[in-house]
């Protein structure tokens, strides 16, 4: 495993890690009671919108 970021002046365990629900993001907490917002997705948009326009349903019907 590569770590995408580290961070010599963090000196905690780090007890959680969880995704944000559109993946841009990363929370993580510590043992020290500190929550951290990490942006360390980069999103290419215009990849993403035609990703979702294929997912979405079709609102024309076959009938």
């Amino acid at each position: 495993m590569i770590p995408l970021k580290s961070s010599a002046s963090i000196k905690v365990a780090c007890l959680c890690v969880a995704p944000s629900p559109n993946d841009e993001m990363v929370a993580s907490c510590a043992s020290d009671e500190t929550l951290r917002i990490w942006h360390c997705f980069q999103v290419d948009h215009n990849k993403k919108r035609i990703q979702e326009k294929g997912q979405r349903p079709s609102s024309q019907s076959g009938n």
